[in-house]
């Protein structure tokens, strides 16, 4: 946080605010069902899970798996590239 503050010039408290502001932002958006994108950065939405049966193959158990929603990220292609011209 201390670098970003740096970086746009503003005090550490600010950019601590506007920060969790956002992320709160998307997080509230994401949960009521809304897909948020964001340019050159990604999309965040909700994807459902099905309930659903799993094999322990070490022990041959057999454990049911409950329903959940999970918040998905998907990259821009461009944030994509970037990531992998690092490797």
């Amino acid at each position: 946080m201390q670098g970003l503050a740096e970086d746009a010039g503003i005090p550490y408290t600010t950019a601590s605010k506007m920060t969790r502001a956002v992320f709160g932002f998307l997080v509230e958006r994401t949960l009521a069902g809304e897909e948020v994108r964001i340019d050159n950065f990604g999309q965040f939405k909700l994807r459902y899970q099905d309930a659903k049966v799993k094999l322990n193959n070490l022990t041959g158990e057999v454990k049911r798996v409950l329903p959940k929603v999970v918040i998905r990220f998907v990259p821009t292609r461009k944030l994509e590239r970037g990531f992998s011209e690092l490797i």
